[in-house]
Parts: C-alpha cells; structure tokens; sequence
C-alpha cells in the first residue's frame, strides 16, 4: 500500500510538473525623457549619453550658480566649487574707485562685504580729499586736525572685522587690493 501511495504521488508530482508554464519575459523598461531633472537624478531611467550631450558639466562660475539654482527648483543639492584665483588675474585693470566696486568677480560676494567695500572706497575718498585740501593749505591748522584725524580713521579699516571675515573669498581680496592700489595713486598725485 505505502508503494501505491508514494507510486501515485510521485505521478501527481510529474504531472503537475507537466503543466505548461506561463513564461514571463522581462520587460524593457521605457526610458525617460532627458530632462535636467530626470538627468540630475542618479537613480533615473535616462539615457545618459543624451543627458550629457544636452547638459554638459557647467564650466564658469555663472553655468555653476546657474545649475546649482536649477537643481535646486527639482528638489536636488548640487555644489560646484566655484572658480577663483585663476581669473581674476584676467580682469582689466580699473582705472577708478568706482570701476574697481562695480568689476565683476568670480566669487560672489555678500552684502555685507560689498558693504564693506563700498565704505572703504568712501574712506579713500574722504581722506584724499582731506590730504589734497591739506596740501593746498599747508598753514591751515584746522585743516592739519582734521588729517591727523583722517589719517588715524583710515588707518583702522585694515583691522575692522569684516575685513577677516570677508578675506576668506578671492575676489573680496582683490577687490581691497585694487581698491589700495587706487588709494596710493590718488594719494600719490
């Protein structure tokens, strides 16, 4: 009896195994349209030769900034380290106090250190003035007060704060540099 039952399972089993199968072939997964989004998405199902070719790596600063704000509005952080040293020494020299405020820069700067550079192109301009008026009044004592107390203000902008914490950005740095420059040459005349 035990050779019958094991007999008729054994027949069940094959004859179960016999069925025909649904066979289930993998589909192709769709591929989605080349978007900045969808291409900014590692995850994604893009082709990603076309994602390239549609939006290569940014190359200035401003496809930089540019790219990190449109990633940005897809949901996406995305950082590039901004271009410095290598061109500013490309910028025309300025050849005014107001041309070296209104240069533009690789590196951004805040509005606190464009604040700052703004005051101290107004200091410069301030103590020129009491130098020159100075110079042409030699025996004016006021005039001789008034530039020791010039002078003793002007003196202080290099150790102001914002001056350190501003320093940290290239183009700050050059920017009080040309802004010096000027200094001296209009001190110099």
């Amino acid at each position: 009896m035990k050779k019958s039952v094991l007999f008729a399972l054994t027949i069940l089993f094959l004859y179960a195994c016999g069925e025909e199968a649904e066979i289930i072939l993998p589909q192709e997964e769709k591929l989605l349209e080349a978007t900045l989004c969808n291409c900014l998405d590692t995850i994604a199902h893009v082709d990603r030769a076309k994602c390239d070719s549609l939006f290569p790596e940014p190359v200035g600063n401003e496809d930089k900034i540019s790219r990190m704000e449109e990633a940005k509005s897809c949901g996406f952080d995305l950082v590039y380290e901004l271009d410095t040293v290598l061109h500013l020494d490309s910028l025309p020299e300025p050849e005014s106090i107001e041309e070296v405020l209104t240069m533009e820069v690789p590196d951004p700067l805040s509005e606190e250190c464009q604040k700052f550079l703004e005051d101290f192109a107004s200091a410069i301009k301030r103590y020129t003035k009491t130098v020159n008026a100075a110079a042409a009044n030699p025996d004016d004592f006021k005039m001789i007060i008034k530039l020791n107390e010039e002078r003793s203000e002007f003196s202080e902008w290099p150790s102001k704060p914002q001056m350190f914490s501003c320093s940290e950005n290239e183009s700050f740095k050059h920017k009080v540099e040309k802004l010096t420059e000027q200094a001296d040459e209009l001190l110099s005349s």
